[in-house]
Parts: C-alpha cells; structure tokens; sequence
C-alpha cells in the first residue's frame, strides 16, 4: 500500500481523525474506498445537520426557510429502513441503517425538540456563510515549506461577526475539556483555510454546538481556544510522514467491531481468522 511521493495527498479534517482512531481504518475507507455502515445515530446527526443547513443558508440568502423537522424527516428516511421492512435474504445496504418503529418516532420527537432548542437559542443569528467549501495547499506558516498536501473542509456556519461554527449531535454531554480536546483539529483545520484565504485577519474565534439528545435534550456551546497553528502543524506532519511510508499498523482500540470496514485487513495482521 503506497501513495506517490511525487504526488499532492489529500488532507481534511475527517481524513486526519480516521488515520488518528486507525491507520488501517483510514486505508480502507480513503484509499480502498470501502463503505461505513450507516448507523441510527450516524444517521440522526446527517439528518438534524441538513435541517439546520438549511436555516443557515436561508437566513444567508435573506429568504425564509423550509420547514426544519420536514427537511429531517426526509434526509432521516434515506439514511434509514425500518427492520420490519428489510429483506433478509437481500445484502445488506450499508448506506443504511436498520431501526425499529420506536426508535424512528424517539428519533422525530429529539429532533423537534432539538430544532425548537435551536431556534430558541439563536432566534435571528446573522450568517456570513453556510457550508462554504475552502481548499488550500498546505504551507508551514512559519518556515514557509509547501508539505506537498492539500487541505480542504466545509465549514458549517460562519456568523455575521466572523465566528466559525460547527454542529455537532450526540447522545451524551461531554465535559469542556473533552469537547475542546475531541474538535481541536477540526476547528484548527478550518482556521488555516480561513487565514489561507483571509491572511490579514487573526485566527477566527469558533465554538461547538452540541445537540445532545436522549431524555432531556439540550444544546451547549463551547468554545475552542484560539491557538496558534503549530500543534495542527505537527499531526498533519506525522499524518504525512506515516501515508508516504506505505507502512500503515492497525491501532486496535474498543471501538474495534466487525464492521469496520478495516477488519479484513486487521484480523489479517494479527493472524486471526476473519469474521464470515
């Protein structure tokens, strides 16, 4: 498994989290191309993310947006199939997820309260951009070197005042530190695109916003420090380093299961039968 020298790497926020859990995942998913299975909670935050893309880009197009909880429900029944309509004879469709009846009406019901929440929250934000797309060649900001990669992201929202936003769903709250810790690259991610395009202003200021669903559902923001680059810099060139090698390990961890698409490749290393 090799990746020309010679050639520009591809470089993103997921890119870099995927190599980060598992190397070997990375390899599947980003040079391989095998699929994930679509699961109910991969599923839910798509769906709830498309809906408040859609009052992002309405609110920045200065026009008034769909209905939140239709646009859910639509996304959501794509990614979706209710397990008493699923043939088991057919191969299974990893685009996705299998859910019962209940499951699909808690799922409707943490989504309205979750838009409503929202709304509550943020009743006339100002939008800059929604779902902007950025690309840059990777430079170190302090010596200058092209690291011979390309980065691009989509950044969720970015306000009227210049705050970069990214939406986050999950099932359980997470304390500052684990939040700031678990979406530092991402943010820095799009904070070196945003200085690639925009070199005069500082670092952008940018926060969390997580839509926790379960018994009582909530939104919370955090706020991620500003920083320099520096620390983003060294992963990217770990994560470079380690692509260019060809010499890709498996990082075995809990969240191993037999469907990562990386398995065959895993049980194979460590000299165990793979799963039928």
């Amino acid at each position: 498994m090799t990746v020309n020298d010679s050639s520009r790497i591809q470089v993103s926020a997921s890119r870099l989290k995927t190599w980060l859990m598992c190397p070997l995942r990375w390899a599947a998913v980003y040079l391989e191309g095998k699929p994930l299975q679509m699961t109910p909670a991969m599923a839910f935050g798509r769906a709830l993310h498309a809906a408040l893309e859609e009052l992002h880009r309405a609110r920045w197009l200065g026009r008034a947006p769909e209905d939140l909880v239709a646009v859910f429900v639509d996304v959501f029944g794509a990614h979706t199939v209710l397990a008493e309509d699923v043939d088991a004879s057919a191969p299974t469709d990893p685009a996705r997820a299998v859910l019962k009846q209940s499951e699909l009406e808690k799922a409707l019901l943490h989504a309205r309260e979750l838009t409503a929440h929202y709304l509550d929250r943020f009743p006339d934000e100002g939008v800059e951009a929604a779902e902007i797309k950025l690309h840059s060649a990777l430079v170190d900001p302090v010596t200058g070197e092209d690291l011979g990669a390309d980065l691009t992201g989509v950044v969720d929202l970015i306000t009227a005042d210049g705050r970069v936003v990214d939406i986050k769903t999950t099932a359980r709250a997470s304390g500052e530190l684990q939040t700031v810790l678990g979406h530092q690259l991402q943010i820095d991610a799009y904070r070196y695109l945003l200085q690639a395009h925009r070199p005069e202003a500082a670092l952008a200021v940018a926060e969390i916003r997580s839509l926790i669903r379960g018994k009582l559902c909530r939104l919370e923001v955090t706020e991620i420090p500003t920083r320099g680059l520096g620390a983003f810099m060294a992963m990217v060139r770990a994560y470079l380093a380690d692509v260019r090698s060809g010499k890709l390990l498996p990082r075995p961890s809990f969240l191993c299961s037999p469907s990562c698409p990386a398995i065959s490749s895993c049980c194979q290393h460590h000299g165990l039968e793979v799963p039928a």
